[in-house]
């Protein structure tokens, strides 16, 4: 994947990604769903859930982040063993754990009609991700046009995700309508070539790349600077009063980088991208194999018998 973020990272690793991790207790638990906390059949392990449930006993306070929507992470947040914060849409719509909307980051409108061509340019169908602040209990609706919606790529997505839709001939009408996202789904060489096009808004807009939830296809993803999982991570540990080497983020794909880079405690789990794998302090157990309570176990907020041996940390 081929993430750009300009956040600055919290520590100064070197090249290999890893350098001073946190001696502090975790008191702030940023985990991403799927490829996370969530195994190959999209639930929670009954491990996991334990590691939670003893981690929340500790004091520590759960914040998921995901790329999803609250209409697909409803069942999700509704399964957790423990009230948690959601950081959505990646990082752009952030819920307190009783569901109550704290903020969000919109596009600017301005920003989004310059990224629209740009993404159609590299072959791609662009869907906005939309909905007005104070809206109905944060859910967010994916405005696409026909030809969107005919995709293969597109159904194959729809097929994973519980996704409120519109259709419109034109999803430059919904400039306006406060858009959490712009995404597109397609080949790699699509993906590839949008990237490169929107490149050149850096700063206007944040942008990535990679494998959709359904292989073949390739996502492409769009937000405002600061509507990243790392952007709502750092304001959540100022609203808490926490400092970031009191914050453990557990994640394996490009759009968790940025939350890994400004945590005290980075773990990447053990089917991540070899990006994200350096990126962390150590790399856990994947997500078919209980990563999160291995993970938790490893700083002490777990099962001491789940700990990893010290020859087997990253």
């Amino acid at each position: 994947m081929q993430p750009n973020y300009p956040m600055e990272p919290s520590k100064n690793r070197a090249s290999t990604g890893k350098l001073g991790m946190s001696d502090r207790l975790p008191r702030l638990l940023a985990v991403d769903l799927d490829g996370t906390l969530l195994g190959p059949d999209k639930r929670i392990s009954p491990g996991d859930s334990s590691a939670l449930r003893c981690a929340a006993a500790a004091g520590a306070v759960l914040l998921v982040a995901t790329g999803r929507g609250l209409h697909s992470a409803r069942p999700v947040l509704e399964a957790l063993p423990v009230p948690a914060y959601a950081a959505l849409h990646n990082g752009a719509l952030m819920l307190d754990p009783a569901g109550a909307e704290l903020w969000r980051v919109p596009l600017q409108p301005h920003a989004v009609a310059a990224t629209l061509p740009l993404v159609r340019s590299g072959g791609l169908h662009p869907m906005l991700y939309t909905g007005a602040a104070g809206g109905a209990g944060g859910e967010v609706t994916l405005v696409l046009e026909p030809a969107a919606h005919r995709s293969p790529y597109t159904q194959d997505y729809l097929r994973t995700k519980s996704v409120l839709l519109e259709l419109v001939d034109d999803v430059a009408v919904a400039c306006r309508r406060g858009v959490l996202g712009i995404v597109g789904f397609g080949p790699r060489r699509a993906a590839l070539a949008a990237a490169a096009a929107v490149a050149p808004l850096h700063g206007l807009v944040q942008s990535w790349w990679g494998p959709a939830p359904v292989p073949p296809a390739d996502l492409f993803e769009v937000v405002a600077p600061g509507g990243t999982k790392g952007g709502a991570l750092r304001r959540l540990t100022e609203r808490l009063g926490l400092t970031p080497q009191e914050v453990m983020a557990i994640g394996d794909n490009a759009n968790d980088l940025d939350m890994l880079r400004y945590a005290g405690t980075a773990v990447a789990m053990a089917n991540a991208s070899a990006e994200v794998r350096a990126a962390a302090h150590f790399v856990t157990t994947g997500n078919a194999a209980g990563g999160v309570a291995h993970a938790l176990a490893q700083v002490g907020l777990g099962r001491p018998e789940l700990r990893f041996p010290t020859s087997q940390l990253a």
